[in-house]
Parts: C-alpha cells; sequence; structure tokens
C-alpha cells in the first residue's frame, strides 16, 4: 500500500503518540492489551516502511481506528489527510 510523504508522516506522527501514551502510563496501570497495542505499534511501523508490503485486514482496521479517532478531534480544514488515509484503508 502506497502512502504520500503527508499520510506517512501523519501516521508515522500517530503511532510513535499512541506508542507515547502507552508508555506514559504508570507500569502498574499498564495492563496486557497495552502490551499488545505496542507490539502491534512497532510492528506496524516497520510494516509501513515498506512502500511495497500489502497491509492486511487487521492492519488496516487498526489504522483506521487511530485516524477516526483523530478525525473525531479536528475541526475545520485539516481532515483532507486523515481522509485520504482512510479511503486508502477501507
Amino acid at each position: 500500500m502506497i502512502f504520500s510523504l503527508e499520510e506517512m508522516n501523519l501516521l508515522a506522527d500517530k503511532l510513535e503518540k499512541e506508542k507515547a501514551n502507552i508508555l506514559n502510563q504508570d507500569l502498574q496501570e499498564q495492563t496486557t492489551n497495552d502490551i499488545h497495542h505496542l507490539e502491534i505499534i512497532s510492528y506496524l511501523q516497520e510494516r509501513l516502511a515498506d512502500q511495497e508490503a500489502d497491509l492486511y485486514e487487521e492492519e488496516k482496521q487498526y489504522i483506521a481506528s487511530l485516524i477516526q479517532d483523530e478525525v473525531e478531534h479536528i475541526h475545520g480544514n485539516g481532515k483532507d489527510v486523515y481522509q485520504s488515509i482512510l479511503d486508502k484503508v477501507q
């Protein structure tokens, strides 16, 4: 799946923010689900770096859920890149 440079930057930034949110939690609050999300994020970062790799359906769904969460918080005209990513993964 081929993403534009702007889309790749946005995805990389979003994945890093997700990772930071999980890592910033108190260690006692982290669950096995959080650890699983960290593994998914790391794996996706590697997969997205390979422009020729096709994403699996589960990976597309995970990206779509991350992007949809972000889109809900954006007001105004800044949704174009997010929508472009959603169109590619859905």
